[in-house]
């Protein structure tokens, strides 16, 4: 009987592969192009005039409270990332209702990212992939634990398309969303992201997301640098997942405005932003780009500074003001700048230039990540796949254990665990008011 289940079940996860991995290529497409419109947008004007500015922030507002409206009025549970969500699926303590959370994933994902706020193409990716997975199980009237598990490979099919990272998508599915060691998880899981990737592959390229230089092996040299910028990216983890907490605290203290005047604040946000630091807004996935390729930008240590700062300052207020989005490509910018910061003054104090800063960056990235999500295994690959540097893995477990020990040492709970807790609390509050207004 249980030879009979097995291809069944990898059957089951190769479609929902495929199908996420459709679907998030056409979000993919739709995002890079709304992103390249508004950046074109913003290069053709003189933003700084008033007659520029006025039209752009009518135009950020007017998304961004579009967006949050979509969100609160259609699917609450699409807002932000939507991982907690997934979490509490999986666990048996939230529903998923698949077609509402596809439709407004997609589409107010689509209008907050292009609008500029800070967050970054996966969270939608990953809930959306899980909603296939839900809508496949629903088809083929699965039992309950094959249901959620077509949920969780659907999920991780979803960050492995969306990052042409297959591996980091399986590790997500098994550090964060399941830790489950099964022999049915193992295998569906690696089916689908398989299928996922194929599919991205296919529409897209081959080459991994980040196009960077060959970097040689890192002297033995860089190995103390490295775990400063580990330790820095601990610190700054920390410190970036308790403004996330204080973030939703502060826009639910705004209960009495409607959702989408919240979100216009952070509209407002975008739209000042642009005028000073353009670099900040959206994902973010372009100017890691630049960052680690040596493209121009400003990389003095004080514009860096001041780009850390903005886009850190972006992405709290966009994450937690009710809109669709997640953190992970935000995340990985933040820690790109930590490690070019702490790279650039190693060259200044030290004179020199072994290794090259790209290699700081990565590290940054890995360490970043790891402190705010705590699941380090992840980090490494998925960084590793999307910039092609094998060479480096040495450093970037260095990097990822100083920032790991760091978050540890502070007792700070992963951010996805705090939030799938938040969600279960404000839950159960509001079944609890329900049934006393019935009563």
């Amino acid at each position: 009987m249980k030879t009979e289940k097995i291809p069944i079940h990898l059957l089951h996860s190769a479609i929902v592969g495929l199908l996420v991995g459709l679907l998030t290529a056409l979000f993919r497409m739709a995002v890079e192009s709304a992103e390249s419109v508004r950046r074109s947008y913003l290069d053709s004007v003189s933003i700084s005039e008033l007659s520029s500015f006025l039209p752009w922030l009518l135009l950020s507002i007017s998304l961004a409270a579009l967006a949050a409206w979509l969100t609160a009025r259609f699917a609450p549970e699409a807002a932000g990332s939507g991982i907690p969500h997934i979490k509490a699926v999986l666990k048996g303590n939230q529903s998923l209702h698949w077609l509402r959370v596809l439709a407004v994933k997609f589409s107010a994902g689509l209008v907050s990212i292009g609008a500029g706020l800070s967050l970054g193409k996966e969270g939608p990716s990953v809930q959306m992939g899980a909603a296939v997975g839900a809508a496949l199980g629903k088809g083929v009237d699965a039992p309950i634990l094959p249901h959620r598990n077509l949920i969780s490979v659907g999920a991780a099919a979803g960050l492995a398309s969306i990052f042409n990272a297959p591996l980091a998508g399986f590790t997500f599915a098994l550090e964060e969303l399941r830790r489950d060691l099964s022999f049915i998880t193992y295998s569906s899981t690696f089916i689908a992201v398989l299928s996922a990737d194929i599919v991205t592959r296919h529409i897209f390229s081959q080459d991994a997301l980040f196009s960077l230089p060959q970097y040689p092996v890192a002297s033995l040299r860089a190995f103390p640098v490295c775990i400063v910028v580990g330790l820095l990216c601990g610190f700054c983890g920390v410190l970036f997942s308790r403004s996330i907490f204080a973030g939703r605290k502060f826009f639910q203290s705004l209960h009495a405005w409607p959702v989408a005047c919240r979100a216009a604040l952070v509209g407002i946000l975008c739209a000042f932003v642009a005028c000073s630091v353009p670099y900040a807004l959206g994902s973010g996935d372009d100017v890691v780009q630049k960052l680690l390729s040596g493209n121009p930008i400003p990389l003095s240590i004080s514009a860096l500074a001041l780009l850390l700062l903005a886009k850190y300052i972006l992405t709290v207020c966009s994450f937690t003001c009710g809109v669709p989005g997640g953190i992970f490509a935000p995340m990985l910018l933040l820690g790109a700048l930590i490690g070019l910061i702490s790279g650039q003054a190693d060259q200044v104090l030290f004179h020199t230039s072994d290794p090259p800063l790209g290699v700081y960056a990565i590290v940054g990235m890995v360490a970043f990540f790891t402190a705010v999500v705590r699941t380090p295994i992840t980090a490494i690959v998925l960084v590793t796949e999307m910039t092609n540097t094998y060479t480096q893995l040495l450093m970037l477990m260095l990097g990822a254990i100083a920032a790991f020990l760091v978050a540890e040492w502070f007792r700070e709970e992963p951010i996805y665990d705090h939030l799938e807790k938040a969600i279960f609390e404000q839950s159960a509050a509001q079944e609890e008011k329900t049934n006393r207004a019935r009563e």
